[in-house]
């Protein structure tokens, strides 16, 4: 982690979270990728790539996690909700 922060943490693991997350840590800065459980937090990491852009590989620097502490240190945080379910 970046030293005095978490870095860029984006809240959504939708269409719309996903893809500015792995715009930002392809450009080398760490990204965490606050989701809604473990298990799609273990699933995303373990695969390295979200069933909503197949296409699109998840950086190295992209760390799914579910552990909502994270916002805290984050020095940015992204908000990226769904406007209907």
């Amino acid at each position: 982690m970046p030293e005095g922060g978490a870095g860029t943490v984006v809240v959504g693991t939708r269409a719309w979270g996903v893809a500015p997350a792995t715009a930002v840590a392809a450009s080398g800065r760490l990204v965490s990728l606050l989701c809604h459980s473990a298990t799609e937090a273990d699933s995303l990491d373990r695969d390295r790539v979200s069933p909503r852009h197949p296409s699109l590989p998840l950086p190295g620097a992209l760390r799914p996690t579910a552990d909502r502490a994270i916002v805290r240190d984050a020095d940015v945080v992204v908000m990226v909700v769904p406007a209907r379910s």
